[in-house]
């Protein structure tokens, strides 16, 4: 008998094999729908703004103008007319260029890092970011162009994926951003700063290392050493190199390796080579201006951590060798801390900080600015200005839905300083209490952007203020009379953040060559550290000057030894790598403003006319599957409606079907919609008669649903809600199988829900430390054509993350509840059944799986230039599930392992975790093979 529950459990199929059309991915990443757009059309862009940025419109376009032809002449390329969206809702300083569908998007309101304030922010990406356009123009061929016909927009993208590495995109158009402003992040030392920290520590990785990272060690980003690979290629091989490896790289861009022996074939030297001469020279130059450095000594205030990577930033002393400062690193989220040096404490968790920049304790309180995610739309957000008592160990201010940053505390903690920054890109200078009442407000220009403030005496404050011209200047302004005082006169050289002791104002500034602090005193800057790698946030507590010094390890907590204020000197410590090349560059008209120039004609941007955009296509054959596949993806550039239109082709069958899928998200909820139809076939047996079974078959689903998201400290928390109805349609099937739709309609209307509250994670988490994500989904169907036809379910999925024993490790849970009415009709289940154990049809099943997972070791190894072993972790598993079916009992468990490889292949910047796994079946029915290979997301296979 058990062997026929057996067999009748195996046999049962799941949910109809009936023609759906494909779902669609679909994000919330849109604008509010009561923007108004305009648009402004040249031969070269279409700029798309909303209405109420005309004036920033007008002059990136004339930026853009002017930039085409300085900014293609050395890739040799001239792209076509490129969409730009500029967006005005978010307080993010952001940029980027993509394809399907082809565009590029700017987020314009200002940057305050002082890594992206050196050069005005629109100039900035008016170089940067169409240095990118004119990259993915330049990879148009050669091999690519057979990506580009199978595959559309998609292709593209995968040919320059396949022909330049991340490091060339990031590193070239840095370079370009140098040599074409006064301010580019190449003439930074604060750009530079964590590599030159790490090759004169002795950490001279190998490229591979570089290149594809570590979570061992920490490894500058590929923008810091793109620009020094890029710059030496110039600097080398000649001004247009560049344009001539992209060209033969195209070529062959099948051979993922492609980049690299398209180096070889042009210099006759190797890659790896070239990385070990180019580093060595770094490492020789820098070493040259070191041993002219005589550096201030300190003490060191932070606990120290020998095999990572730590940040101690923005420290402020709170007592007697008591410290507060925010912490971050490879092992760590984002936290508050209070340190001696010995010991430490987490004072709290920040949700997203907003523009870091240095807090300030003033009379117990500090003031921070937190990212606040707007619900339903992506492209808005907002600041949330909070105030936390460290006596009190709780937040006396929580300021919602503001667009301010920098937030300080006056000297008695009572008044809020900030500048808000809003959609019409006006500023304002504001003071607000603790309980959000304003009591001060100034409109100040937005032509000048005031990128560091603090407060000097009660009614006086000190700004860092920087103009179009790239001109940088310290000012004092009067709350009371509005007037301002030059404190520092305007120069091109950066500066980073502000600070004030008793009226003396001090800054950090690269002014020596290094990132260091200075005084501000009658009319120039007083060195008062010097550095090895750079000096930053200065704080002065009983005579002390408390600041960051970063090394290798990341950056401490220390004190100068010697009096606060007295002098240091060292200057000459910077290298200018980009001059050579720098110099045949041409810089035209990109230093004016623009804003007395002659405007563009401005017309509305029709949201209707534009829906339609089909920017890639699919094309799938044998041996991939049995199945033709055609496929047409359509989405609009404001990503408001997406479309995907197809037909397959059973080789098998010989019958073809049609499908469209669409998605609307222009409202709060979002629409979506799928049908297909088309012809099947299969031999069935009749009466022990093989007959063909032909007939038409069609599916209808419609939904909407509605999302929502918010950030809780380091939670984030979203919810969406969908609910559906689908109609499948069968017409002239003639099939014994009594789990099929035949000849009849079934109307199947449902609801799903999903939640989660995820803690994020750190550099080397495997999972989030805490967390838990829950999934409902219930349906229900009925033949309408009044055939007693039936079947529902109900099923409930609970992940539940929570920490391990040691750093990094996660033991996380799955608890699932799974309900079917099997009237003829059934469902295909949601849940998995046990790792090992072969699919069965439970009409209810429970089910728990258990994961311990914690990483084994970081090898950072590879072999040859074909695959590179990052991490390599290990997942402990037990799941038991037990249900029943027909009023018969089922029970299955097992127990494993599995070994997860994070792996890079053939230098390919996204990397694969391979796993292993081997199950060992407890209870129930075992699959033939219980040891597999798999390729997985860490996490999201149980």
């Amino acid at each position: 008998m058990l062997a026929v529950i057996l067999g009748l459990l195996l046999s049962a199929i799941s949910f109809a094999d009936v023609i759906e059309a494909p779902s669609l991915l679909i994000d919330y990443d849109q604008n509010p729908s009561d923007i108004e757009w305009k648009k402004i059309e040249t031969l070269h862009f279409e700029v798309i703004f909303p209405k109420e940025i005309e004036k920033q419109a007008q002059r990136v376009t004339h930026l853009l103008e002017v930039a085409y032809p300085l900014v293609t002449r050395s890739l040799e390329v001239y792209p076509a007319k490129i969409p730009l969206i500029l967006q005005n809702q978010s307080t993010v300083s952001n940029g980027f260029v993509t394809l399907a569908p082809r565009r590029t998007e700017w987020y314009v309101t200002p940057a305050v890092d002082p890594e992206l304030t050196n050069t005005e922010w629109l100039k900035t990406l008016a170089i940067h970011e169409f240095r990118h356009v004119v990259q993915f123009q330049k990879t148009r061929q050669g091999f690519n162009k057979v990506f580009e016909i199978i595959l559309g927009e998609i292709g593209q993208a995968l040919g320059l994926g396949l022909t330049l590495p991340p490091w060339f995109l990031e590193g070239d158009a840095v370079g370009v951003e140098t040599a074409l402003t006064k301010g580019g992040r190449g003439r930074l030392p604060l750009f530079e700063r964590d590599l030159r920290a790490l090759l004169l520590s002795g950490h001279d990785f190998d490229y591979d290392k570089a290149h594809l990272g570590s979570f061992k060690d920490y490894i500058p980003n590929h923008y810091v050493y793109g620009y020094f690979y890029t710059t030496y290629m110039r600097n080398k091989h000649g001004d247009l190199f560049l344009s001539q490896i992209a060209n033969k790289a195209a070529r062959k861009s099948f051979n993922p390796l492609t980049f690299y022996n398209s180096y070889h074939f042009l210099t006759g030297i190797k890659f790896e080579e070239f990385y070990r001469t180019t580093m060595q020279d770094m490492i020789k130059s820098w070493k040259e201006k070191e041993a002219k450095l005589n550096v201030t000594p300190y003490e060191v205030k932070n606990v120290f951590e020998k095999n990572d990577w730590v940040n101690y930033l923005y420290p402020q002393a709170v007592g007697k060798d008591k410290f507060f400062s925010l912490k971050k690193g490879l092992s760590y989220i984002d936290q508050f801390v209070l340190t001696d040096g010995k010991e430490e404490k987490t004072v709290f968790y920040p949700g997203a900080l907003q523009n870091e920049y240095p807090y300030k304790v003033r009379n117990g309180r500090v003031a921070i600015v937190e990212w606040e995610l707007d619900p339903r739309w992506g492209y808005r957000d907002y600041s949330r200005i909070k105030v936390f008592d460290l006596k009190e160990k709780e937040f006396v201010a929580d300021l919602r839905k503001t667009k301010g940053r920098l937030a300080v505390l006056d000297f008695t903690g009572e008044f809020i300083l900030y500048i808000d920054w809003d959609e019409k890109q006006g500023q304002r200078i504001i003071v607000r209490k603790l309980d959000g009442k304003e009591v001060y407000r100034l409109n100040y220009s937005g032509d000048k952007v005031i990128t560091s403030l603090d407060w000097l005496t009660h009614n006086e404050i000190v700004m860092v203020v920087k103009d179009m011209n790239d001109q940088k200047e310290v000012v004092k302004l009067s709350l009371l009379s509005q007037e301002e005082t030059s404190l520092l006169p305007k120069t091109v050289s950066n500066l980073g953040f502000i600070s004030t002791h008793q009226e003396r104002v001090l800054i950090e500034s690269p002014a020596s060559g290094i990132d260091n602090i200075f005084e501000v005193a009658q009319g120039s800057l007083v060195q008062i550290t010097s550095s090895r790698f750079g000096a930053y946030s200065p704080s002065v507590y009983q005579d002390q000057l408390v600041y960051s010094d970063y090394t290798d390890h990341g950056m401490n907590i220390v004190i100068k030894k010697l009096p606060w204020d007295e002098k240091q000197e060292s200057s000459d410590s910077f290298v200018p790598f980009f001059e050579k090349f720098a110099l045949l560059e041409t810089k035209g008209d990109i230093d004016k403003d623009f804003f007395n120039s002659e405007k563009y004609p401005v017309t509305d941007y029709s949201q209707l006319d534009n829906a339609i955009n089909f920017h890639s296509w699919v094309l799938i054959a044998p041996p991939l599957s049995s199945i033709v596949t055609a496929q047409a993806i359509s989405r609009d550039i404001l990503n408001k409606f997406t479309l995907a239109v197809g037909a397959n082709y059973d080789l098998n069958e010989q019958e073809a079907q049609g499908f469209v899928t669409a998605a609307w998200s222009h409202w709060y909820p979002v629409l979506d919609l799928r049908a297909a139809y088309g012809g099947r076939n299969e031999e069935i047996r009749i009466a022990g008669v093989d007959v063909n079974d032909e007939w038409e078959e069609g599916t209808l689903e419609g939904g909407i649903q509605v999302p929502w998201k918010k950030i809780t400290g380091r939670f984030l928390q979203s919810f969406n809600l969908r609910s559906f109805g689908k109609i499948i349609k069968v017409t002239s099937k003639r099939s014994t199988d009594i789990h099929d739709v035949s000849d009849g309609v079934l109307f199947s209307p449902g609801a799903e829900a999903q939640y989660s509250f995820i803690s994020r994670t750190a550099r080397r988490d495997l999972n989030p430390s805490l967390g838990i994500a829950l999934l409902s989904h219930f349906e229900e169907g009925k033949d309408i054509n009044g055939e007693d036809m039936k079947g529902s379910l109900f099923s409930n999925d609970a992940r539940l993350f929570l920490p391990g024993v040691m750093k990094h490790h996660s033991f996380f849970h799955q608890f699932a509840y799974e309900r079917q009415r099997d009237d003829a009709y059934q469902y295909q289940s949601l849940i998995l059944l046990p790792r090992g154990t072969k699919n069965v049809f439970l009409e209810e099943s429970r089910k728990y799986s258990g994961n311990y997972m914690f990483p084994l070791f970081y090898p950072d190894w590879h072999i040859s230039r074909y695959a590179y072993f990052k991490r390599i972790s290990m997942n402990l598993f037990y799941d038991e599930l037990t249900g029943n079916y027909r009023g018969f009992n089922y029970h299955a468990a097992s127990t494993g392992w599995e070994v997860l490889l994070d792996t890079n292949f053939f230098r390919i910047f996204i990397p694969l975790t391979i796993g292993v796994r081997g199950s060992y079946v407890l209870h129930g029915e075992e699959k033939t093979d219980n040891y597999e290979v798999f390729l997985t997301t860490l996490g999201g296979y149980f």
